[in-house]
């Protein structure tokens, strides 16, 4: 169980890019004033994210066309937030800066629903950073403590459990055992309206009667928060489960995380793939793992660099020193240097033909890149150069 429990921690940070990926896209912005974005937060008890930025601002550019659009950041902060994009020149942002003063761009605000400041941020960031400082945010915002005294008083009022039980979960606290005494004490007695807005901030993994009672109101649920919360729910849901079948070595519980993820619009058998991949991963399941990965490929596009990306990493992660498992990697490394032409991406595609005993391609390949780079004078050819060195001294 302990080397299940470690070799856990890379496939969780893998399977939170990846199944959180699902629907490819960057962040999705809110159309309107900042008040209207504020009251939005309110009503979905999130935090508003605000880029406050100037069109002639390059840094601010730069996050627009490389940060903003990351699948990665999209997927994290669509989940999480009500997203604003506002130019401080225009009328609304003039209004929005006499509240909240800026002095250089871009300037990323992380608001509650009442318009406090929980974090700050100046200066152009990375996908990565950002993504950091969205769970900084929300890890800053935790509310559940101040409702745990009045859980403990014996309020059992619906508007009050559901609170409780939302901020419980943005805090990434458990919230399934409060969920499911009050599913069964209370739920027969709520009305419509106080049922929909339960079981919506209750669901929390796919394996509940919570969650089943939430399926048959998928109509109703996307009418009322949309496609893309819908899937982003059952998503968390069902990786949940994901989880449990790990702690508990059940695959009777990734079963029922594959077969649950169907009541998503879309991408059912993407995540059915990457539910494998995390699963016959920690349970080094080599095989399985494989054609998991391969499937994931064919299912999720063959053209897309993310796509390739991440079966490569996957790959590699665990089998850099397995020649014969290795050999899987070298097709996806192929393809992934056709579609985004990189130096990390051909150092990886280089090593892996040399790890599997294919030295000469190796170094032929990096040399008639090399050359093509030459007689273009692109200076990215030191790296490749680089690269090509490397591997001569590997011997």
């Amino acid at each position: 169980m302990k080397s299940v429990q470690i070799h856990k921690a890379f496939l969780t940070v893998a399977f939170i890019f990846a199944i959180g990926s699902l629907h490819a896209q960057g962040i999705q912005f809110f159309q309107g004033t900042w008040k209207e974005a504020l009251a939005e937060a309110k009503k979905q008890d999130k935090l508003l994210f605000v880029d406050a930025y100037a069109k002639w601002c390059g840094p601010c550019k730069v996050m627009a066309a490389n940060t903003f659009t990351s699948d990665k950041v999209g997927a994290m902060f669509n989940a999480n937030f009500i997203n604003l994009k506002i130019d401080m020149e225009e009328t609304d942002g003039r209004t929005f800066g006499d509240k909240y003063p800026v002095s250089a761009y871009p300037t990323l605000f992380f608001l509650d629903g009442d318009g406090k400041v929980v974090k700050k941020l100046v200066g152009g960031k990375g996908v990565d950073q950002l993504i950091a400082d969205g769970q900084a945010a929300l890890a800053g915002y935790d509310r559940s403590a101040q409702f745990e005294g009045q859980y403990q008083s014996g309020d059992r009022s619906p508007e009050f459990i559901t609170k409780y039980i939302a901020a419980l979960n943005a805090s990434k606290k458990e919230s399934a055992k409060i969920a499911n005494e009050f599913f069964r004490e209370h739920y027969p007695s709520l009305s419509e309206s106080e049922k929909s807005e339960f079981l919506w901030a209750a669901v929390s993994e796919a394996d509940s009667k919570i969650f089943e009672t939430l399926v048959p109101l998928k109509s109703k649920m996307i009418a009322q928060y949309g496609v893309k919360e819908w899937n982003n729910k059952i998503t968390k849901a069902c990786e949940k489960t994901v989880d449990k079948a790990i702690d508990f070595e059940m695959t009777e519980l990734l079963d029922e995380a594959i077969l649950k993820a169907k009541n998503l619009t879309e991408g059912e058998e993407v995540f059915a793939a990457k539910a494998q991949i995390k699963y016959y991963g920690a349970m080094y399941m080599h095989e399985p793992y494989l054609e998991a990965v391969k499937t994931y490929v064919k299912k999720a596009g063959n053209k897309s660099p993310e796509v390739l990306h991440f079966a490569v990493e996957c790959i590699i992660s665990k089998y850099k020193d397995d020649p014969i498992r290795l050999a899987a990697a070298e097709k996806f490394a192929a393809d992934l240097i056709k579609v985004e032409d990189t130096p990390d991406n051909y150092k990886n595609y280089a090593m892996i033909l040399w790890r599997t005993n294919q030295k000469d391609k190796a170094i032929s390949t990096l040399e008639s890149k090399i050359k093509k780079l030459k007689k273009d004078n692109d200076p990215k050819v030191n790296a490749y150069e680089n690269t090509l060195e490397m591997l001569k001294r590997l011997g």
